[in-house]
């Protein structure tokens, strides 16, 4: 009988530094970005002991086999949660599936669960580069205006948030990786501001992603907020997208028409010579003894004289004149002469 072969994903660390005996490494599923930065007991997958060496192992089958958020916490805590932000940070958040092999190395997890040195899962990289990156410039600006005046002005406040704000979109803009940009984007500080003034940064982000996101959660958390901020924000920017749409299309179906027409009238004129030519009444239409009737009829006979020449009645001669009239489409005995000429 074959051996069946599960996919099974692998978390180990080493030379993690902590001082605590009981100290634990908790893995948490994230299932929305409003939770990059909260806990709950229910999401806990599972947690492994920190050993005395500083080394560490999660491994499982339970993990769906598309990439996900979760997160890696230090905990000392007895129901196995325990989480800090700010000037420290004890966890890491990370993309992984059921497939994936990640390792840890180096981190001070006492104080700081940053700078560690990860392997197996490039997204959670660039993910850290989030947090060791963006928010530790952050901090130490903030630290080092507190140290220099023990306080911070409003205005520096707001440059500094405006530089993170920034720093995030220009990070989540960039990137080549999904996740990262969506973290990213969930650490916004107040998201409905940010979107009314730069509306058209989320749209195209949405938009680059949209073919490539086979309906990852994340993304379409993000975009179900966006529409709805979009829709209390700017309601009749859709109808008025519409409008321009149809007058747009108005507008070139109308020169579309208007070029066509100019197009017939051109060809129609160049037509016209030659139609007029074709269509041209000659003697030919008449009978033997109608041009016999018309070659006197342009020499100024009277129906008599002609009658006379040819032999026949005068009222035989008016009904060939009223015939030859018709056929070379004249009125009178001046405009039949002249088609002689």
């Amino acid at each position: 009988m074959p051996y069946l072969i599960f996919s099974q994903y692998s978390i180990q660390g080493k030379n993690l530094i902590s001082n605590n005996s009981e100290a634990k490494i908790v893995l948490e599923y994230i299932p929305s970005l409003d939770e990059l930065y909260s806990v709950n007991s229910e999401h806990i997958i599972t947690s492994a002991t920190i050993d005395s060496s500083g080394s560490f192992r999660l491994t499982g089958t339970d993990l769906p086999d598309e990439t996900k958020l979760y997160r890696l916490s230090f905990s000392q805590s007895k129901n196995g949660l325990g989480m800090t932000n700010g000037i420290t940070k004890s966890f890491i958040n990370i993309a992984i599936n059921n497939q994936t092999l990640l390792s840890l190395n180096s981190c001070k997890i006492n104080n700081d669960f940053s700078f560690c040195h990860l392997s197996g899962s490039t997204e959670s990289k660039v993910i850290q580069v989030i947090y060791d990156g963006i928010f530790k410039n952050l901090q130490k600006e903030t630290i080092k205006q507190y140290s220099e005046n023990n306080t911070i002005s409003d205005t520096k406040k707001r440059l500094l948030d405006e530089k993170y704000t920034r720093d995030l979109m220009h990070f989540a803009d960039t990137t080549m990786y999904l996740h990262a940009g969506l973290v990213a984007l969930g650490h916004l500080r107040n998201l409905e501001e940010i979107y009314k003034i730069q509306p058209e940064f989320f749209h195209n982000y949405l938009s680059k992603w949209r073919n490539r996101t086979e309906n990852n959660e994340y993304y379409v958390q993000l975009k179900t907020e966006i529409d709805f901020l979009h829709s209390v924000h700017f309601p009749d920017s859709k109808s008025r997208l519409n409008w321009k749409m149809w007058f747009a299309l108005a507008l070139l179906v109308n020169l579309l028409l208007a070029g066509y027409i100019i197009y017939l009238k051109k060809q129609i004129s160049r037509l016209e010579p030659d139609f007029q030519k074709n269509n041209t009444p000659t003697i030919d239409r008449l009978s033997p003894k109608e041009k016999e009737v018309y070659e006197l009829l342009c020499k100024g006979l009277s129906n008599k004289e002609i009658g006379l020449n040819l032999f026949i009645e005068t009222n035989t001669v008016k009904s060939h004149t009223a015939k030859i009239y018709r056929k070379l489409n004249v009125n009178s005995r001046d405009e039949l002469i002249k088609t002689s000429k």
